[in-house]
């Protein structure tokens, strides 16, 4: 008799709403979230354990052993389609349990949908009682990852799910306590992650990536970091490795550490970082470059300083950034987001501009997006400045807002006028050939290139 399975079905490179992150087409540089893997790792013997893509989960809609499928939930214009797949389990009786940033954030509206159970916060301190509350047919409706984990939430959040059933781990950090088993993979991926740090102290009204990490900053044992490289290594023929991580050096002391760490093993790393750690510590700038650091993606996000609110940002500190991470060989991976309250159509030649001057080696660009549970959500909502909940368009590609400055059709208009301008031939062509540029960033360039010639 075959084993009772786990479905552990994600929102990866198929189904993300950056298949074109650099215009480029789907699977190019796909990289697979880590929390399947972690959650594979912890999964007992008597339990098969099966991972997919949202876009292949009607794959196994049929199959008769499916003993709870799980879904983590990180993409909101993804969601519906979690939605449709749930219920389809739901007609076989099978339980369906969500996570991630989405349920995280809103978990009374998952509930309300119908999902047997939430994961609200980090998942490692979780996925075992949760195992053993399914074999005891006793599963709870939320799972609180943290003692902390209830207090990220909206008041309410908070509200809607009280008097709800619970558990909640007994520790505010399960960092490094498991690392995610690769040994299921089913194909030899572009790039793999790694995660060193969890949490964030920016508090930007628009992001909701610390509600799965918490109000702390976690750091992991960087012996850890060292085997799981090592890892990583083993199961992918290309020595790429990205750093998941929110802000890799934001404390800038562990950092260097994990600099020196790592840098004897020939890799090629990418990681995100705020300017402010790296323009005040150049010394932390060369350790990265020595380790093998090739890009580093910088959250400009806007040009606009009255737009910077709950973070650290400096725009006074953009250029010095990027000239100091070139003059050590680091590309920059630039990313802006176009629709706050003090944009104005002046702020897309700006962003256009600042990317020309500052020969940034690539670029992204999105339009604000009310995500839900946010800050920024609440006080758009309560201004009846959100044009629709349909999460579909919540891809950071779709204007679903107006501001003071545009109507919800002029933002999709300046917005399209954006993406054309940086993602023009001619200004892909400028960066292939920059000098700055690193082999990675060369290479996304050309198949940018490429694909705009075939379209």
């Amino acid at each position: 008799m075959s084993k009772p399975t786990i479905l552990i079905v994600s929102n990866s490179y198929k189904a993300s709403p950056y298949n074109d992150y650099f215009g480029l087409k789907r699977k190019v540089m796909r990289a697979h979230p880590l929390a399947p893997y972690i959650f594979a790792a912890q999964t007992p013997s008597h339990f098969d354990v099966k991972i997919c893509d949202i876009e292949d989960v009607k794959d196994y809609y049929s199959q008769e052993n499916i003993a709870m499928a799980a879904f983590s939930t990180n993409v909101t214009c993804v969601v519906p389609k979690m939605y449709k797949a749930s219920d389809k389990f739901h007609e076989k009786n099978i339980p369906v349990v969500w996570g991630g940033i989405h349920t995280s954030s809103v978990p009374s509206e998952v509930l309300n949908q119908g999902i047997d159970s939430v994961v609200i916060g980090q998942g490692e301190g979780i996925w075992p009682v949760l195992l053993d509350d399914l074999v005891a047919k006793g599963l709870k409706e939320i799972y609180f990852g943290s003692p902390s984990a209830v207090y990220n939430l909206l008041t309410e959040e908070r509200a809607a799910i009280s008097g709800k059933s619970s558990f909640t781990a007994d520790r505010e950090n399960y960092l490094g306590t498991v690392s995610p088993d690769w040994s299921y993979l089913n194909h030899i991926p572009q790039v793999l992650q790694v995660v060193a740090t969890r949490g964030c102290e920016n508090r930007c009204p628009h992001c909701s990536g610390y509600k799965v990490a918490g109000n702390s900053f976690q750091t992991k044992d960087i012996i850890l970091i060292v085997n799981e490289i090592e890892a990583v290594l083993s199961h992918s023929k290309r020595k790429y490795i990205l750093f998941a991580d929110n802000n890799l050096p934001q404390n800038v002391d562990y950092a260097k550490e994990l600099m020196d760490a790592i840098k004897g093993f020939n890799a090629r790393y990418v990681c995100m970082a705020s300017m402010p750690q790296l323009v005040e510590n150049e010394t932390l700038v060369e350790k990265m470059a020595k380790a093998g650091m090739d890009t580093i993606c910088i959250g400009f996000e806007t040009l606009n300083q009255s737009n910077h609110k709950g973070n650290d940002k400096d725009v006074s500190q953009y250029t010095y950034g990027i000239e100091l991470l070139h003059k050590h060989g680091i590309a920059v991976f630039g990313s802006f987001i176009l629709g706050f309250d003090g944009d104005t159509p002046a702020s897309v030649d700006q962003i256009i501009g600042f990317s020309d001057d500052n020969k940034i080696d690539l670029i992204n660009v999105n339009v604000l997006t009310p995500f839900p549970g946010t800050v920024l959500s609440h006080k758009l909502k309560k201004e009846g400045r959100i044009t629709t909940t349909d999460y579909a368009l919540y891809d950071t590609r779709h204007a679903v807002i107006f501001t003071p400055h545009f109507s919800k059709e002029k933002l999709q208009i300046e917005f399209d006028r954006l993406r054309a301008a940086v993602y023009s031939p001619q200004r892909v062509s400028k960066r292939l050939f920059s000098k700055h540029g690193t082999l990675l960033t060369k290479a996304i360039n050309l198949l940018e290139l490429l694909s705009s010639k075939t379209n």
